[in-house]
């Protein structure tokens, strides 16, 4: 996976850190919804305000919670 982990202390000891959990298909999910917003030419803020000012708002949406009720049974399969 591509990034960096930024570990805390517990906030009750000060000290110890909790264990380190890889969860692929999460990061999975992540990469995918920037993709699509990549895809949709959406990434900044303003890219998604020229889209809406466009008359795309509607679909963008549509399109958006679609592909992420997707990921989400995806990964409800995944943890089952």
């Amino acid at each position: 996976m591509p990034g960096f982990l930024l570990r805390l202390p517990n906030i009750l000891t000060g000290e110890e850190l909790f264990p380190f959990k890889e969860l692929p298909k999460f990061f999975d999910v992540i990469e995918d919804t920037k993709r699509i917003s990549d895809f949709l030419e959406v990434s900044y803020t303003s890219s998604l305000n020229r889209q809406i000012d466009a008359g795309h708002g509607k679909e963008i949406v549509l399109l958006g919670e679609a592909l992420q009720e997707k990921n989400c049974r995806d990964c409800q399969a995944y943890y089952r």
